[in-house]
């Protein structure tokens, strides 16, 4: 590929007391530079710091407690870090995190579920992803190297869902969602899973009801792979392919004990190349 390779991943633990060992575990059999966490659901006091510090891991947190939450561990320098939207309003919910790794932002968000349609969680959301993309426009510009990852809590298409027509207008697939996320791509970043594979269904996260792990019927609207790099400096447009993103069904746990599954991504460490994706 040439140049070297910076591995970033992505993982909802629902809960990172509950998951710390899975985590770990996880990073043993498959160490990466930057691991990005979603709902890690604990205070930064209380986020257990010590089992990834044993691994070489530092860890920058934005928690809150029982709720949300998200946070950084990276084995490589992290600079410039910051916390939230730099809005107390805003900030009440611990959804967004950042730093710098070696010239490339990464940027880590955990975006609102949401709720039925014109429900009050509903709207948060579509104001959530609004609110984010000014937040963008205000920090960066799409030829800055910006890598945004984590769970977006939309599908983006149809074939991120295993049934479209029984999901159909429900919560992560209405038309207001799926827009909402496109203008996000729209500012400058390229969803890499789908520049990588246009025709692939890949879940990265499944009901625990009826067995569908098993089932493969799943969807992609949490650990999204992709969403990331900006479009000029595309992959296919420089001339240097982009490794492709992989998710990691052993971050699910033996029975399985979690809904989520880890999702790594390798990114060109020369950020001229800026080629960035969520992991």
């Amino acid at each position: 590929m040439g140049g070297s390779l910076l591995t970033v991943a992505t993982y909802n633990v629902n809960s990172i007391k509950s998951r710390v060992g899975l985590v770990v575990e996880w990073l043993k059999r498959t160490p990466v530079d930057v691991l990005c966490l979603q709902e890690t659901k604990v205070e930064d006091r209380d986020f257990p710091y010590g089992p990834f510090e044993a691994l070489g891991y530092r860890c920058e947190v934005f928690g809150q407690r029982a709720y949300n939450g998200v946070a950084l561990c990276a084995r490589v320098p992290l600079t410039d870090v910051w916390k939230g939207f730099g809005d107390p309003t805003w900030d009440e919910q611990k959804r967004i995190i950042g730093a710098t790794v070696e010239g490339i932002h990464v940027i880590n968000v955990y975006a609102p579920h949401g709720d039925d349609r014109g429900t009050e969680k509903f709207r948060y959301k579509l104001e959530f992803y609004r609110h984010l993309v000014e937040f963008l426009r205000r920090r960066w510009t799409p030829g800055d190297p910006v890598c945004l990852v984590g769970d977006l809590n939309v599908a983006r298409s149809d074939l991120d869902v295993w049934d479209p027509a029984a999901l159909r207008d429900t919560i992560g697939t209405m038309p207001e969602e799926r827009q909402a996320l496109e203008t996000l791509l729209e500012w400058g970043f390229v969803d890499a899973f789908r520049h990588l594979y246009p025709d692939r269904r890949q879940f990265t996260w499944w009901d625990y009801i009826g067995g569908r792990i098993w089932k493969d019927e799943g969807d992609a609207d949490r650990l999204r792979p992709g969403h990331a790099a900006p479009p000029a400096e595309a992959p296919g447009r420089t001339g240097r392919p982009l490794a492709p993103p992989t998710p990691d069904t052993d971050t699910l746990g033996p029975r399985p004990r979690h809904r989520h599954v880890g999702y790594r991504a390798p990114l060109m460490r020369d950020a001229r190349c800026r080629m960035q994706d969520t992991g």
